[in-house]
């Protein structure tokens, strides 16, 4: 993972102007000791169905914060040895190779699947594991192979010298030679039904493979599976979530409230309360551990001792991180749930929908090989849009009825004064007596709304099938209509 800051400035949607390519410096600065961020309280909130929605969009603004602007170019390019590669589950791949960025997703039908699990690099070979199974790329051409329907989607992918692809999903891990599967079930990755949740796998320098599951390790040896657990090397039932094996061939597993490291024969705990929702992890070529944590933002583990990056204590976008990985350069690149950071000592860069070709703030995979590409700048303004609506209760409109927008996902509670307020970028409109209200000037990109009647408690805005919150779409320049709120419907 890497962060640095770019000052950027972005074109307005309608005319951007391309700027010369820039790199960062060759030498990695020190990290610096940062400490753990501190939790607010937690809050219930209402859990409500609500109406459907569609989203407008029109005109400009710039984002609170210092904004690094890139320029979505498509050009044909390997995209691969040096190239950054950012997957979505919903937009697809894209691609930064230092010319610009490019998307591969369904509609292109480079891939088979928009919901991405995981992205690797195996020399010229990209393999992107998504809901049917893994799409490969190999120079410049798109092949899918699709795991059994019992196997569910693939959760994660690595790959071994011999350039086979190693797939993790549900009941197995498989593996693809290049013309098919070959299943290892899960009962020979442990006991139990925790066995059949396979959560990561991992190759190592040595060609030995590492995978997770819910409750148990299990490594194979080229020969034969070795499987830990409890009452077999460990001393209770853990809960473990991703895998990555350092330049000696330890692999480090996360567990709820630390990491464990495999050594000298036996498993070792490394504790850290704080580290309770994890979504992946990376060692770099120093052998420093990177852990993405879902709501106190990046960890590192460097020299027995942990250092935190978080919102309060630095420049990092979000404290919702699904990855983190370091380049040649010692760029560290963070994968956040409010768009791609890139840094490098105290320098970051901030990469989103309304400055780059990322597709979705909400960048859930992430891998970058080698030097990884040069970044490219752009622009002088961001994109920017409208979003307007009204709140009826059946026929009549509501006035006074305050409506939030935000950028991360809003659960059953939340931290703060409201659902939005401690987010990274939240905004806030009230209706008028005609029940309308309009958010003018919104970076380009997806939010979720949230709504309250006065003296009433906070609603989200649901999607049509009433189980996750909906996201509206604002993009510059082009209009889909209103999202409209009938408060009779909501419970």
């Amino acid at each position: 993972m890497n962060r640095l800051q770019f000052h950027f400035v972005i074109a307005a949607a309608a005319a951007c102007a391309l700027l010369p390519l820039s790199v960062l410096a060759q030498a990695p600065a020190p990290m610096k000791t940062k400490t753990p961020s501190t939790t607010a309280t937690v809050v219930a909130v209402p859990t409500l169905a609500v109406i459907s929605t569609t989203a407008t969009v029109t005109s400009a603004t710039a984002m609170p914060t210092s904004a690094l602007t890139s320029t979505s170019v498509l050009t044909p390019t390997t995209c691969v040895d040096g190239g950054a590669w950012a997957g979505y589950f919903g937009a697809g791949v894209s691609c930064l190779d230092g010319v610009g960025w490019q998307l591969f997703d369904e509609k292109s039908k480079s891939i088979a699947s928009d919901q991405v699990s995981d992205v690797e690099q195996c020399g010229e070979k990209i393999v992107v594991a998504h809901t049917f199974g893994i799409s490969t790329r190999i120079k410049g051409r798109w092949r899918t192979d699709r795991l059994r329907a019992t196997a569910g989607s693939a959760a994660a992918v690595d790959c071994d010298v011999q350039g086979n692809v190693w797939v993790a999903h549900y009941d197995g891990v498989s593996v693809f030679d290049g013309k098919s599967f070959r299943t290892i079930e899960s009962r020979r990755l442990g006991s139990g039904s925790g066995a059949k949740v396979v959560q990561d796998v991992a190759v190592g320098p040595d060609g030995k493979v590492w995978v997770v599951t819910a409750n148990s390790v299990a490594r194979y040896d080229g020969a034969t599976w070795k499987v830990w657990e409890q009452g077999a090397g460990f001393t209770r039932q853990e809960f473990f979530g991703h895998v990555a094996v350092d330049s000696h061939g330890r692999p480090w597993v996360t567990a709820v409230g630390g990491l464990y490291i495999f050594d000298d024969g036996a498993w070792m705990r490394i504790e850290q309360p704080d580290m309770i929702s994890v979504e992946g992890i990376f060692i770099d070529a120093a052998d420093r551990v990177l852990v993405a944590s879902t709501d106190h933002g990046v960890y590192v583990y460097e020299d027995n001792a942990w250092i935190n990056y978080s919102r309060e204590n630095s420049a990092i976008s979000s404290d919702h991180v699904h990855a983190a990985v370091v380049d040649a350069r010692g760029r560290i690149w963070i994968a956040t749930a409010f768009g791609l950071d890139v840094v490098q000592g105290d320098e970051w860069r901030h990469y989103r929908v309304s400055n780059s070709g990322l597709q979705d703030n909400d960048v859930r995979v992430l891998d970058v090989e080698g030097a990884g590409p040069l970044l490219p700048l752009t622009a002088m303004q961001e994109i920017t849009g409208t979003l307007a609506g009204r709140v009826m209760n059946a026929d009549a409109p509501e006035a006074g009825v305050t409506i939030e927008l935000c950028v991360e996902y809003v659960g059953g509670s939340f931290r703060g004064a409201s659902p939005c307020a401690e987010q990274p970028y939240s905004r806030t409109a009230v209706t008028n007596q005609a029940g309308r209200y309009t958010f003018a000037d919104l970076p380009a990109g997806d939010y979720y709304v949230v709504f309250r009647k006065p003296g009433g408690g906070w609603v989200r805005l649901m999607a049509a099938d009433g189980f996750a919150p909906e996201r509206v779409r604002v993009d510059g320049g082009r209009g889909a209509g209103d999202v409209n709120i009938d408060m009779a419907k909501a419970k």
